[in-house]
């Protein structure tokens, strides 16, 4: 019997959160079971082919959506040429635009999902527009509605709606994550660190991110505690204005701004505590990463719970609260920031997303073919 085949669309591939989501799928599902092609826009910054076509996947280049006449022809022509038993589209309301051809194609199983939501961050005006527009559509052309958090999941399909949550998958490797402190001893070495408390962000260089406050709050926090540090890890296009402020604040020796990193891991390992106000989300892919290496995270109320995996390492706080109450909410975190109680160990099977979604695949195909 042949395997399943699966197109997952996953848009411009940017190392992000959703990307790592789908990498770690496609690393833990059998590929005797489902056979996956991924369809990535052909503007993609970091598109890892080695490693997608180790696990066994298939990889195709497509015109950016925003070509849209070309990025459906090019759509259409795919799913007639190769007999997909299901397109995954990862787009949230863009995924309208891949699931009209495949519905074009008649193919029988069309997926929308939820990866994140709307905001009202300085800059998102434009983005915010066109993803309520398409909002309403989003799931015009799906066969099943799928979220990576009940928040997404409402936020796109309505708080009625019936969908499938299908947690982010994090590769819970012991080696990767877990914390090292011979990993710790050569990072602080290397970033020349090695006596200094160490605030820690890893996300694109973009609005929702909230790139802005972060650097605000490493500002007060300074005043407090002068041999401090801050590592952004991302890239993205704000990331000239953010270096330009921290050079108007004062601070840019004391901001290390890491860019895009085949490493994160290692960058968990330097940090004392992970900073995370992002304006929105569709689930918080870094907090969970950075609670896996044992790190104190300190996140926007307005981010969802389910990215709790350790309560003790979870500090929720407002965003209308000022920069300066997040600096000392730091502070009074930093007596328990103890080394020797960083190798906290999650007990979430590194598994369980990725069965969890070989399962749903298996069951819906059965069901609807």
């Amino acid at each position: 019997m042949r395997p399943y085949e699966v197109a997952l669309v996953v848009g411009k591939m940017r190392s992000g959160g959703v990307q790592a989501t789908v990498l770690s799928y496609i690393k833990n599902i059998n590929p005797m079971k489902i056979h996956f092609t991924l369809l990535v826009d052909e503007d993609s910054t970091f598109v890892p082919e080695e490693f997608i076509r180790s696990c066994g996947a298939d990889l195709r280049f497509i015109p950016p959506y925003q070509h849209i006449l070309s990025y459906q022809k090019e759509l259409q022509k795919i799913f007639r040429q190769t007999q997909f038993d299901v397109v995954h589209a990862h787009l949230t309301t863009l995924s309208v635009f891949p699931l009209f051809a495949a519905a074009c194609a008649k193919i029988p199983v069309r997926i929308v999902h939820a990866h994140s939501t709307a905001g009202k961050g300085k800059g998102e005006t434009k983005r915010n527009v066109l993803k309520y527009i398409l909002r309403p559509f989003a799931k015009i052309f799906a066969t099943e509605l799928c979220a990576c958090s009940e928040y997404a999941g409402k936020w796109l399909f309505g708080p009625r709606a019936v969908f499938t949550i299908i947690p982010n998958a994090i590769d819970f490797e012991s080696e990767k994550y877990i914390f090292n402190p011979d990993i710790r001893k050569r990072m602080r070495e290397k970033l020349r660190i090695n006596e200094c408390f160490v605030i820690g962000h890893v996300g694109r260089f973009v609005p929702a991110k909230n790139h802005v406050f972060i650097l605000d709050i490493f500002s007060h926090f300074l005043k407090k505690v002068p041999n401090a540090y801050l590592i952004l890890v991302g890239e993205g296009n704000l990331l000239p204005a953010m270096k330009k402020k921290a050079q108007d604040l004062g601070i840019d020796n004391h901001v290390l701004f890491a860019g895009r990193c085949d490493n994160v891991n290692e960058f968990y390992q330097a940090m004392d505590v992970f900073l995370f106000p992002s304006l929105y989300e569709g689930l918080g892919y870094a907090t969970m990463e950075a609670q896996i290496s044992g790190l104190p995270v300190i996140v926007a109320d307005n981010i969802s719970k389910e990215i709790i995996l350790k309560e003790d390492l979870i500090h929720f706080l407002s965003l209308k609260a000022s920069a300066e109450t997040w600096a000392e909410a730091i502070e009074r975190i930093i007596p328990f920031t103890n080394v020797e109680d960083r190798a906290v160990h999650c007990e979430i099977s590194k598994d369980d997303a990725a069965i969890r979604l070989e399962q749903f695949y298996m069951n819906i195909i059965n069901r609807r073919i």
